[in-house]
């Protein structure tokens, strides 16, 4: 929705991520870009942070570690670019 692009399912896993609408105060020409991410890919990277990392966190938060990772396999950054994200989740709900 934020990318200007249809919605294509009724719902999504990712809680607290707003689904179908724009924020009040959403500002669009401060995004440069947008990724998408599937609720499979969420799910996924849901997994692989507590297995791997032993981070538990919701999909929400899986979904933001996913697009980074997309971010950079993408080629757009020199291959000792770094990454940054922030993962404001405790997986209390889950």
């Amino acid at each position: 929705m934020l990318a200007g692009k249809p919605i294509t399912t009724a719902k999504h896993l990712l809680q607290g991520a707003g689904y179908g609408s724009v924020p009040a105060m959403w500002e669009p020409e401060l995004m440069s870009c947008s990724i998408a991410v599937s609720d499979d890919e969420a799910a996924v990277w849901k997994q692989r942070l507590a297995t791997e990392e032993g981070l538990h966190v919701g999909f929400t938060a899986a979904a933001n570690v996913c697009a980074a990772s997309k971010m950079l396999s993408s080629g757009a950054f020199a291959p000792e670019a770094t990454v940054a994200t922030v993962l404001c989740d405790t997986g209390l709900k889950y």
